[in-house]
């Protein structure tokens, strides 16, 4: 049986291959393929605000520790593939979706064909859609909806803040997940996009710009947990905070929820092409 061979990028690597690269290499190798078949699920999984959770219609959601170690634990030692998990993972995201297929995302697409049926492709070997069938979402009521949860956790978390004359532990006190000018921060950023959730025609510039707002707080408060909890990671990080605040995760899973129904109304308004 011949060895498995690693498809990066455009490189083929032979097991000997890969065993034979730094753990520098490695580890960039491993983000590199982990991108090509894994996205965040903000770009095209659906959701469902009053499920409150994604709808992974095309599988997932997908872990990058198992996926990493099931693809590359037979080369790559056991601690580089956790320093490529902790980087595919610094930003807070734990699920993923798979990465555009033809098999998955077909649904309701045409394709640019030759006389004889063939697919015409574009410089990068992709099929050129000429036609697609965009699903109706009620961008305005999803967006009020999430907006209202996105305010909601805000105000139960700066309402429920631990006691500051609390003496155990002392050390963690003054420690803040959530800073004040975050929240005011998140804050402007929900009235602007209620301002244009309001107009007929919302302004797709305005709406991935106050997304992009929202996704670096969602990052930097992700980064703030980590540095409370001690480098813990994943979900042991925001239990290991649980105890100071009044469910700072909720904060941060409605700002991803409202990030992903800003980009995708930005996408709608100024369509495909």
């Amino acid at each position: 049986m011949a060895d498995h061979t690693y498809q990066i990028g455009e490189v083929t690597y032979t097991a000997e291959e890969f065993r034979r690269l730094t753990e520098d290499e490695k580890v960039e190798a491993m983000l590199e393929w982990f991108h090509q078949h894994y996205e965040d699920p903000v770009h095209r999984t659906p959701y469902n605000s009053r499920e409150g959770g994604y709808l992974w219609v095309h599988g997932g959601p997908f872990d990058a520790d198992n996926e990493i170690q099931s693809e590359f634990s037979g080369v790559v030692e056991f601690q580089t593939m956790q320093r490529a998990v902790e980087q595919i993972t610094s930003d807070g995201l734990y699920e993923w979706g798979p990465v555009q297929s033809d098999d998955d995302y077909d649904d309701g697409e045409e394709y640019l064909a030759d006389e004889n049926g063939n697919s015409i492709t574009d410089e990068n070997g992709n099929r050129i859609i000429v036609s697609r069938d965009i699903p109706e979402i009620d961008y305005r009521t999803e967006m009020l909806s999430r907006l209202d949860r996105l305010e909601t956790a805000i105000a139960g978390y700066s309402q429920n803040l631990a006691p500051r004359n609390h003496n155990n532990p002392p050390e963690l006190i003054d420690a803040e997940v959530i800073s004040s000018a975050q929240i005011e921060r998140a804050q402007q950023a929900a009235t602007a996009l209620r301002v244009e959730t309001a107009k007929e025609v919302p302004d797709a510039n305005v709406l991935r710009a106050q997304a992009t707002i929202l996704s670096q707080l969602g990052s930097a408060i992700w980064s703030g947990v980590k540095v409370i909890a001690g480098g813990v990671a994943g979900s042991a990080a925001w239990e290991a905070i649980s105890w100071m605040h009044n469910n700072p995760k909720e904060v941060y899973d409605s700002l991803h929820a409202v990030v992903q129904i800003a980009q995708q109304w930005a996408d709608s308004v100024q369509g495909f092409w």
